[in-house]
């Protein structure tokens, strides 16, 4: 027994496939509201506000030998956000820890 099998398959694009399902509909309002309100409610990735720390500053309370909680507290924000800064700018450290010799 042979089975033949003609397959019929044709690429395309992601937005030409979306709008092959979605031509030609009309939304009502009511479903729009809908689908806002679903939107607003979604959860997903939250981008905190990003905290300004000025360099010349933060340089100088790690200088001074502030800890970095301390430093948060002053700044209003969260502990790794200060460790985030100091990470990104090696150079506060070393200047810092070259001052204390």
């Amino acid at each position: 027994m042979t089975v033949k099998i003609q397959l019929n398959l044709q690429l395309i694009s992601e937005k030409e496939h979306g709008r092959l399902h979605n031509s030609g509909k009309v939304l009502s309002n009511e479903h729009k509201e809908r689908i806002a309100l679903a939107n607003k409610k979604r959860r997903g990735i939250k981008i905190k506000k990003r905290v300004n720390i000025p360099l010349p500053e933060l340089k100088e309370f790690l200088r001074e030998g502030k800890s970095v909680n301390w430093i948060a507290q002053h700044y209003n924000c969260d502990w790794s956000t200060v460790k985030n800064r100091i990470y990104e700018n090696p150079e506060l450290v070393e200047e810092a820890n070259n001052v204390d010799d």
